[in-house]
């Protein structure tokens, strides 16, 4: 994607992404997929909403892992994710890759993002306190798709009104 908009003569000199940000894996798309096709909601089949799931349950893995740990620690975190949503993907024919290949696949994203993933709370927070300097918090959908406040099921699986953007910003109300 970073190669395709920088031959559109795009610069991403600015582009931050966030520590916390949760990754999506191709497991989180397969069971995105394989959960559409049962249950009908209509997800993008982009694996967002599992990936919510595995933020809560304490087994996703953010994108500080991809700079900040070496690849035996980025496995293991794979594998306990990997495990979380093995029970899930079973039901999936499609071929799924290794915990080894999405290891070796984040290592290379690693690399192309390690100057772009930061601490973007505390750039949203300086930017903030300094009153010469906008910030513009980007949302999607609203209230009738927010988790909790939507028309569940038929929901994101973020906080998609406008409390979400202090959620996501890191920004204090």
């Amino acid at each position: 994607e970073m190669r395709v908009l920088r031959e559109r003569g795009i610069c991403l000199d600015g582009l931050r992404i966030s520590l916390r940000a949760h990754l999506v894996t191709p497991w989180h798309i397969a069971v995105d997929k394989a959960r559409d096709v049962r249950q009908g909601i209509g997800t993008t089949g982009r694996g967002i909403g599992p990936c919510y799931e595995t933020k809560a349950a304490r087994v996703g893995v953010r994108a500080f892992e991809l700079v900040a740990f070496d690849r035996q620690l980025l496995v293991d975190r794979l594998q306990k994710l990997y495990d979380f949503l093995a029970p899930i993907m079973t039901a999936t024919e499609d071929r799924l890759p290794s915990v080894e290949e999405v290891a070796e696949k984040f290592r290379i994203a690693g690399d192309a993002l390690r100057l772009h993933i930061q601490d973007t709370d505390a750039i949203a927070r300086m930017l903030v306190a300094d009153e010469s300097k906008r910030v513009l918090l980007e949302g999607a959908q609203g209230t009738l798709i927010d988790i909790n406040y939507g028309s569940y099921p038929y929901v994101s699986s973020s906080s998609a009104c406008s409390s979400g953007a202090c959620e996501g910003s890191g920004l204090p109300p």
